[in-house]
C-alpha cells in the first residue's frame, strides 16, 4: 500500500528540519514556525506508527512525505494534516471539517473521505496541538495505546484496515490542563514528554534544558512555587550587614505578642514587605518569562500559625491572605512586558492547600482583579483519605472537611484546579492503586465544573503496577466518561495479553491493601510514619506507651477495625500484609505461565515495586506488633525481640533495594529503608533490646 502524508511546513524544507526545530522556534508567538514544528512531529509520529504494521503479515506500507501540501494522486491512501490557522492544506474536502466544534485548544476533527480513486484521511486540529492530538486519536482508533513510556509501553491490537468511509472523530479535551507536577529538580525525561504527549496530557513544570521540546509537545509549562521562604528568609544577610530580620522585623509575622523570625511567615498588611515580596517573585518569573504559560505564587509550606496584628486580621483568613496576594501579582503582571511578552499573557495559579492556612474558603469577597478569570485556584486535600472518594460524607475522620470545602470554592465562581497527590513523597514511591477511587472522583470534579487536574509527584522510572495509575489518569482528564472497571480491562488487554483475567485479581487486591496509605505513611500526624518515633520515645513502663492506631480507618489487626469506616480499603496492617503477599504469587505464577517477552518485562517491573511494598509494610507491621507485645504484657520482651529480629531482617532487605531515578526529591538511586523513615527507631530499638540475629 503507497501512502503520502501532506502537511505545509513551511518556512522548512523537510518533514525532520521541521519535527526538530525546536531549539530555533519563537515560542512566545504562536507563528508558521512553531506550527510546522509541531506539524512535522505529528507527520513523522503518524508514519512510525504506520511504519510498526509492517510486522503484520497482511499489512505492506510504503510511506511519503509531501510538505507542500499535495496528495500524490497514484497512492493507495492520503493523509492531509492540517490545522485551522491554515485550512489550505484540506482543499475542498474542508467543508468536511466541522469547524464549529473545534473551539478549545487541542480540539480536533478526524474524518475520512473518498473523492474518485483517491480515498484520504483528513486530521484537522483547532491549533497544533490538536493537529498531534488528532494524530494519536487516529492510531488509537487503529489499536495503538500507550501504557508505559518505554518503547515496551506501545501496545497493537490492530483494528484491521487503515480506512473506513465511517470514520469520524470530534474530539475536545473536558479539563483545560492535565498533567502531573514534579520536583524542583526533576532530571527530565524526553520519553515521559512523548508519553504525556501521545496520552494528551498538558501540563507539567518548566524544565531547563528540554523546554522546547515540551512546547513543541504542546505542554503548558510553568514555573514558580513556594518562593516566599527563600525569599523571606529572616537569616539573609542584607548589604548594612544585618540579617533580613533584624533590619526588617516587622515584615514577618506576629504570633503570641511577638515577630517571630522564621522563613516566609509574612505580614501581608506589611506594605513594605510585600513590595519587597512581589519584587522577587518577578525577579524570578523574568528568568522564565518567555517560556512558561503559567506561573504558581504559592504562599510559604509551613503548617503554622498566620500573622495575628490588627492589619492582617482585618484582610481575613488564610485564604483572603492568599488570594489578597495573587490579587496584587496579577495587577502587576498586567502592567508588565517580559522581552516583548505581555504579562497579560501569563496565568497565574495560587492554591488552597492546609500547608498554607489558606484550604478553608475565603470569607471575604473576591478581589476585584479575580473578574479577569486569569488567576486559577489549585486546591491540594495533602491529607486526604483514598480508602474513599473526596466527595463521600462517609469518610468521617478526613474527607467530610475536604469534600464540601472544595464544593464551597466552586460555588465562588474561581477557576478551580484539583491538585491530587497519587505519589506525594511520604508515599515513598509505593505500589498503590486508585482504580476506583480515580474513576469516581474525576467524575465528580467534572460535575462541578473543575478546569484542570494534575498530581504530585510523577515517577519517571519503577511504575511497575503504578503504570495503571499513570494511564488512567491521563484518559480520565481527556473524558471522564468510561467506568473504572472498562479502564482496568482495557489496560490490563494492552499490558499482560492473555494473562489480564489473573493480573485484574492482583489489581483489585492491591488498591484494596494501600487504599489507607496516609494512616501508613503521610504527612498526618496520627499515620504510623510518626505515632511509631514517638510512642517509642516514653521513658515509663510499656504499659504507659501511648496508643500507636489513633483512627477508625486504620487498625492492626482485621477483627479490630471499625466497619462504619472502613471503606474501598483494607483496614488493618494485618490485612494488607496479607493481600500484597497474595499480589506477588498471582504475579509469580503469571511469570510462570508466560514466554512473552513483553509480558515478562512487565511483570518483572511490577515484582520490583511490589517486594518493595511488601517489605515496607512488613516493617511497619513488625514494629507495631513490637509496640503491641510491650504494652500489653510482654514483661521479658521475649515476644518484642522475636518482632523486631523480624523487622531488621526486612531492614536488611530494604537496604538492600534501590529504586531508580523516583519522581521524590532524593538521590537518583535510593535506598529503600531510607524511604520508610524507621531507620533511626530500628537502631535505637536494636541498641535497646538487643535482639539475636
Amino acid at each position: 500500500m503507497d501512502i503520502t502524508i501532506a502537511s505545509n511546513l513551511a518556512p522548512f524544507d523537510t518533514i525532520a528540519a521541521a519535527a526538530f526545530s525546536e531549539a530555533a522556534v519563537d515560542w512566545r508567538k504562536e507563528g508558521p514556525d512553531a506550527i510546522a514544528c509541531t506539524v512535522g512531529y505529528a507527520a513523522l509520529e503518524l508514519a512510525d506508527h504506520l511504519r510498526l504494521l509492517r510486522r503484520r503479515k497482511d499489512v505492506a506500507i510504503r510511506i511519503s512525505h509531501t510538505a507542500d501540501g499535495k496528495v500524490d494522486p497514484a497512492a493507495h491512501l492520503g493523509f492531509r494534516l492540517g490545522t485551522l490557522q491554515d485550512p489550505a492544506i484540506f482543499g475542498p474536502d474542508i467543508r468536511a471539517i466541522q469547524a464549529r466544534h473545534l473551539t478549545e485548544s487541542g480540539s480536533f476533527h478526524v474524518r475520512a473521505c473518498h473523492n474518485g480513486k483517491m480515498r484520504s484521511i483528513l486530521i484537522c486540529g483547532a491549533d497544533r496541538v490538536g493537529l498531534l492530538y488528532g494524530v494519536y486519536a487516529y492510531l488509537a482508533w487503529l489499536g495503538f495505546r500507550w501504557t508505559h513510556f518505554s518503547d515496551r509501553g506501545v501496545g497493537l491490537q490492530y483494528r484491521g484496515g487503515l480506512w473506513d468511509g465511517a470514520l469520524s472523530l470530534i474530539e475536545a479535551p473536558h479539563f483545560r490542563f492535565r498533567g502531573f507536577q514534579c520536583d524542583h529538580d526533576y532530571k527530565g525525561n524526553r520519553r515521559l514528554f512523548r508519553w504525556m504527549a501521545r496520552n494528551r496530557l498538558n501540563f507539567f513544570r518548566r524544565h531547563r534544558d528540554l523546554w522546547p521540546m515540551q512546547k513543541k509537545l504542546g505542554l503548558r509549562l510553568f514555573s514558580g512555587g513556594h518562593l516566599v521562604e527563600t525569599l523571606l528568609d529572616p537569616g539573609r544577610r542584607m548589604a548594612n550587614g544585618k540579617t533580613l530580620f533584624e533590619a526588617h522585623p516587622h515584615w514577618f509575622s506576629l504570633c503570641g505578642g511577638k515577630r517571630q523570625p522564621l522563613a516566609g511567615r509574612l505580614c501581608v498588611s506589611n506594605q513594605a514587605a510585600v513590595r519587597f515580596v512581589m519584587e522577587g517573585l518577578m525577579e524570578d518569573l523574568r528568568k522564565t518569562a518567555g517560556e512558561v504559560d503559567c506561573y504558581t505564587l504559592w504562599p510559604p509550606d509551613v503548617w503554622d500559625d498566620i500573622c495575628e496584628c490588627p492589619g492582617c486580621v482585618r484582610i481575613g483568613n488564610g485564604a483572603d491572605r492568599t488570594l489578597y496576594l495573587a490579587s496584587l501579582f496579577r495587577q502587576r503582571l498586567d502592567r508588565t512586558s517580559f522581552s516583548g511578552r505581555s504579562g497579560k499573557d501569563i496565568v497565574l495559579h495560587t492554591c488552597a492547600y492546609e500547608g498554607t492556612a489558606s484550604l478553608d474558603v475565603p470569607v471575604h469577597p473576591l478581589p476585584k482583579s479575580f473578574a479577569s478569570r486569569r488567576v486559577n485556584v489549585e486546591y491540594f486535600p495533602i491529607n486526604r483519605c483514598y480508602s474513599h472518594t473526596l466527595m463521600d460524607r462517609r469518610c468521617r475522620e478526613f474527607n467530610q472537611r475536604y469534600g464540601p470545602g472544595l464544593r464551597q470554592w466552586t460555588k465562588l465562581g474561581v477557576p478551580m484546579i484539583v491538585g491530587e497527590y497519587y505519589n506525594v513523597s511520604k508515599y515513598a514511591d509505593l505500589a498503590i492503586g486508585f482504580n476506583r477511587v480515580m474513576a469516581e472522583d474525576i467524575k465528580a470534579y467534572a460535575r462541578m465544573g473543575i478546569i484542570g487536574l494534575h498530581y504530585m509527584h510523577v515517577p519517571d522510572a519503577d511504575w511497575g503496577m503504578r503504570t495503571l495509575t499513570q494511564w488512567q489518569f491521563a484518559r480520565e482528564c481527556w473524558s471522564p466518561r468510561d467506568d473504572a472497571t472498562t479502564l482496568l480491562r482495557e489496560y490490563l488487554a494492552y499490558r499482560y495479553g492473555a494473562l489480564a483475567g489473573m493480573a485484574q485479581k492482583a489489581y483489585v487486591w492491591l488498591e484494596e491493601a494501600m487504599a489507607n496509605i496516609n494512616l501508613l505513611t503521610s504527612w498526618l500526624s496520627a499515620s504510623l510514619r510518626f505515632r511509631l518515633p514517638e510512642v517509642f520515645k516514653t521513658s515509663g513502663t510499656p504499659r504507659d506507651m501511648e496508643a500507636v492506631f489513633l483512627c477508625d480507618h486504620f487498625k492492626r489487626l482485621t477483627r479490630e477495625r471499625d466497619r462504619g469506616c472502613s471503606g474501598l480499603g483494607e483496614g488493618s496492617l494485618q490485612g494488607m500484609r496479607s493481600k500484597l503477599q497474595r499480589c506477588q504469587s498471582i504475579l509469580a505464577g503469571m511469570a510462570k505461565a508466560t514466554a512473552d517477552e513483553h509480558i515478562l518485562w512487565a511483570i518483572q517491573d511490577d515484582l520490583k515495586l511490589l517486594r518493595y511494598t511488601t517489605d515496607f509494610v512488613g516493617l511497619y507491621d513488625e514494629l507495631s506488633s513490637v509496640w503491641h507485645a510491650l504494652k500489653y504484657g510482654d514483661k521479658e520482651h521475649r515476644v518484642a525481640r522475636g518482632h523486631l529480629t523480624k523487622a531488621l531482617r526486612i531492614a536488611q532487605s530494604l537496604r538492600r533495594r534501590r529504586l531508580k531515578g523516583p519522581g521524590l526529591p532524593m538521590p537518583e538511586k535510593t535506598r529503600c529503608l531510607l524511604n520508610t523513615g524507621l531507620e533511626p527507631l530500628l537502631a535505637r530499638l536494636q541498641s535497646r533490646m538487643r535482639p539475636r540475629l
